[in-house]
């Protein structure tokens, strides 16, 4: 089947102009800020209050060798994970006019995810993931673009996600509280992606502000690649796959700690997390997560610290598959 690619200079070297900025963040070395030291503050914080007012240290002694089978069968799942996420970047490149092989793109994902253990959520690991990609011979406004839009598809199948689960959560619960809240991130993210399409076709002064033409060119490439349509949803196929894996680690570990939940309950719960998680709030998602599982299991009537548990074998194994990304940038680094 034949698919459309964009001429390699698509974006045009006249574009460049408008990724100035972001040259000059991914080329920046990372470096301790008040910023960063807040994030780590509300990290610790937030793991501290989870520890304290949920019977964590009770649910840590479930895990004995029986559970683990269970552990081995998550950290394949998340490997799995990561490397749909290799192959949806790698789909989604040519989208921008660049190319890479997937050997590359596959690596330079495991650099990213271990970046994204160490810095601000996946913020950190998609400016390193930009600059890696650059050095690995993208044009540093086609590695930009591509990167921002993996995320943005892996976000947009969160979204498809909550909106397909509102009528199961309705049907159970008749709470106008939590329909607010789930109107909000379906407002909220449905708006950013109408704005997202439309942004490049607005009269607006594109030339006299580089955040503009960043966001043009964006815009641009994003109208693209919904053109390319078998590209488009083959990477939204994936993008169900990589959250799938994550609701299958946190269902089958949360099964095996003694909560008997479904895959479908999980489903309502682990998509919004996962959504909130990615804000730039903490560091590698951490705190945030447990505090999001843990509400959703409240919720829904199950034992939080249960839920603060698996989040954090879940970061555990994140990190385990961080040290293949370490390893590669150390190698990269010297070559």
């Amino acid at each position: 089947m034949e698919t459309k690619t964009l001429p390699r200079n698509s974006i045009g070297p006249s574009q460049n102009a408008g990724f100035e900025a972001s040259e000059e963040i991914v080329t920046a070395k990372p470096r301790m800020s008040l910023g960063l030291l807040i994030r780590a503050v509300l990290t610790v914080s937030l793991l501290a209050w989870l520890l304290y007012m949920f019977d964590v240290p009770a649910s840590l002694r479930l895990l004995t060798w029986d559970f683990l089978p269970v552990f081995a069968m998550s950290v394949a799942l998340v490997l799995v994970s990561l490397l749909l996420n290799a192959l949806r970047w790698y789909l989604l490149i040519p989208t921008t006019g660049g190319r890479l092989s997937l050997q590359v793109t596959t690596g330079v994902t495991l650099i990213g995810h271990f970046f994204n253990q160490l810095l601000v959520t996946s913020v950190g690991g998609d400016v390193v993931r930009s600059w890696e990609a650059k050095r690995a011979g993208l044009k540093l406004d086609q590695a930009v673009i591509s990167v921002l839009l993996d995320r943005i598809v892996g976000l947009a199948a969160l979204l498809l996600l909550i909106i397909i689960g509102q009528p199961f959560l309705l049907e159970r619960f008749d709470e106008p509280g939590l329909r607010l809240a789930a109107f909000t991130i379906i407002a909220i993210g449905g708006s950013g992606l109408v704005c997202l399409f439309v942004l490049h076709r607005l009269p607006l002064p594109f030339e006299r502000s580089r955040i503009l033409k960043a966001g043009g060119d964006l815009s641009r490439a994003a109208w693209q690649l919904v053109e390319t349509r078998v590209i488009a949803l083959a990477c939204l196929g994936i993008s169900f796959g990589v959250h799938g894996s994550t609701l299958l680690v946190t269902t089958i570990c949360a099964n095996a700690l003694g909560v008997d939940i479904s895959l479908l309950d999980m489903a309502l719960i682990v998509p919004t997390v996962l959504l909130v998680s990615s804000l730039p709030i903490s560091i590698g998602g951490w705190g945030v997560r447990e505090a999001g599982l843990a509400a959703g299991f409240v919720v829904f009537g199950y034992p939080p610290s249960i839920a603060v548990t698996v989040a954090i074998i879940v970061g555990l194994i994140n990190l385990i598959w961080a040290v293949p990304g370490a390893l590669l940038w150390v190698l990269r680094s010297r070559g």
